[in-house]
């Protein structure tokens, strides 16, 4: 049995590719990727068990990408040819595999006693300088922007759509202009 994975990209999919990759690689199933017009196919070949544990444990750590306008998952009939890729890149970014191993694809580790220790600075008011920027504590809101951490705050302080929280979950972190929604508002005047 084959399965095709199809995802239709607004860019050229080249990170989705090498997640793809990565990921079915790992699986250790015969598999075959795709490209054509800003579509990806991943070809995954196995018997139904095989396929249903690399849909539920592999794709999933396969990260969210913004720029993913559909996905599709049909039967195939045969395992075409592999496109040839190379992927020259590498990203100290937070993935599914990273939260549930402690490092990213690439070889990202996230630092344990350095966030242990941040944290603990900036609730006793410190900065923390971190990879050039500076982490703080809010006491103003002088900056110019915010990352969240915890998605489901943000309805909290801003006016945020379906849209927007997907940008934000996304693996690309783009930055986005939010207004802060009138409950916020009116209970923090000073807020720029």
């Amino acid at each position: 049995m084959i399965l095709c994975f199809e995802f239709s990209c607004a860019n050229d999919g080249s990170v989705l590719a090498f997640f793809l990759d990565f990921w079915a690689k790992k699986s250790a199933l015969k598999y075959s990727i795709t490209a054509q017009n800003r579509s990806i196919k991943l070809y995954v070949e196995g018997n139904e068990n095989e396929l249903a544990k690399f849909s539920d444990e592999y794709i999933n750590l396969v990260p969210h990408s913004i720029f993913i306008e559909e996905s599709k998952v049909s039967l195939a009939d045969e395992l075409p040819k592999n496109s040839e890729f190379e992927f020259d890149f590498s990203f100290k970014n937070i993935t599914p595999n990273a939260l549930k191993s402690d490092e990213n694809e690439f070889g990202f580790k996230s630092d344990n006693i350095f966030i242990a220790n941040a944290i603990k600075d900036i609730m006793a008011g410190k900065t923390v300088n971190y990879d050039g920027y500076e982490i703080s504590k809010f006491s103003s809101f002088d900056c110019d922007y915010i990352l969240p951490t915890n998605l489901k705050n943000a309805a909290k302080i801003f006016v945020c759509d379906e849209k927007s929280l997907i940008a934000l979950a996304s693996f690309e972190k783009p930055v986005i202009n939010l207004r802060t929604n009138a409950i916020y508002r009116s209970n923090h005047k000073d807020a720029p």
